[in-house]
């Protein structure tokens, strides 16, 4: 007989980790109560612990990615070109 391995979704992992890190049960009545082992609850603790900055950081500070930089430049490039084309235009009219 083979085992069926259970996954578990990220609104249930959040619930389990909050409960564990409110620390007013043991990880042995979170265990029996969920139906999940310590060991995942201790991993899904550990990483909303480690993840749990992120949440609050100033997004503000951070330049852009990579790809918000070249998209940036690739518009004023767009932008140049229409005025000298603009310009070119009327040049030709006149």
């Amino acid at each position: 007989m083979t085992r069926v391995r259970k996954t578990h979704g990220e609104g249930f992992k959040f619930k389990v980790a909050l409960a564990a890190l409110k620390g007013d049960r043991t990880l042995g009545e979170l265990s029996r109560e969920y139906a999940v082992s310590v060991g995942a609850i201790q991993k899904w603790r550990d990483q909303l612990e480690g993840g749990g900055k992120s949440l609050f950081a100033d997004k503000r500070r951070r330049s852009g990615t990579a790809d918000e930089r070249t998209i940036a430049k690739l518009h004023e490039k767009v932008g140049e070109l229409t005025m000298e084309r603009d310009f070119l235009k009327k040049a030709l009219e006149s």
